[in-house]
């Protein structure tokens, strides 16, 4: 399958989940730090300046300049990164790695830390759609239908159904 959950569990660190995507798309990542909690009533936006780097086959690339709180008191934070189709005038190609390095300022020993999580690029053909299947065999203006397609390639997380634009089909 094309979406797989890759996720990096350290004793006594945060963790970082991700998952595998082409080029173009977004993949969100995932950090877990309970000391970036600072604020126990409301969910945080935190600059990622100096905490998360990412690197794409060793090569620097700007990653975005925010990251925020998945909900109040939770220390799960999530920063979305978009994938760039190329990197210094080379287009991506199945097998390159995206490295985000997370450098924890002071882990539950008290020592500085940096985590990496890494990812594989997977340059895929889209598999085509296949024939939808509708909730009613007759479907009038104004009704309500269910339109199901089946696009393994356009599940963006495999834990949740997505709702994609009809414009983006």
């Amino acid at each position: 399958m094309k979406y797989l959950l890759v996720a990096i569990l350290l004793m006594s660190s945060p963790a970082c989940y991700a998952v595998s995507v082409s080029p173009g798309s977004t993949v969100p990542f995932y950090i877990t730090d309970d000391n970036l909690n600072t604020s126990h009533r409301a969910v945080q936006t935190i600059s990622t300046s100096g905490l998360v780097d990412f690197t794409i086959n060793r090569i620097p690339i700007s990653g975005p300049s925010t990251m925020t709180e998945t909900g109040v008191d939770s220390g799960v934070f999530v920063l979305y990164l978009t994938i760039p189709t190329s990197v210094n005038g080379k287009p991506l190609k199945d097998g390159d790695v995206v490295v985000m390095t997370y450098h924890q300022k002071v882990d539950y020993s008290g020592n500085p830390t940096d985590i990496t999580q890494s990812v594989t690029i997977s340059v895929t053909p889209s598999i085509p759609i296949s024939s939808p299947t509708l909730s009613q065999d007759r479907v009038g203006v104004g009704q309500t239908f269910l339109l199901q397609l089946y696009a393994p390639n356009w599940n963006l997380d495999s834990y949740t159904s997505d709702s994609i634009p009809l414009n983006l089909i």
